[in-house]
């Protein structure tokens, strides 16, 4: 059976968010599994943004809050982040095609 595209944005969503300890990259607030506020919800970061070459694969993504993510928007990733991708792609075991 394969997954639609939403329930494989969902499955990689929950994985990240839990492999990241629940916390936003991006501002470092915890990302709660029940929210209430739609600007807390978890949405799929590119650290390199699409915009500036990076890819759309697990090596360049991280769960961020849907408020951070907009804020970020296209600007070159901060150190925090680069590290924050770094830390979660070697958990999975990817090695990011450029950083």
């Amino acid at each position: 059976m394969r997954l639609s595209r939403v329930q494989a944005q969902r499955a990689i969503r929950r994985m990240l968010r839990r492999l990241q300890d629940e916390l936003c990259p991006i501002c470092g607030g915890h990302m709660p599994l029940r929210h209430e506020n739609k600007h807390l919800y978890p949405t799929l970061d590119h650290v390199i943004p699409r915009s500036l070459g990076g890819a759309n694969a697990i090596g360049n993504l991280l769960v961020a809050h849907a408020i951070c993510n907009v804020r970020k928007g296209s600007s070159i990733p901060t150190g925090c982040q680069i590290i924050w991708l770094l830390a979660i792609n070697n958990r999975l075991g990817v090695k990011p095609d450029r950083i």
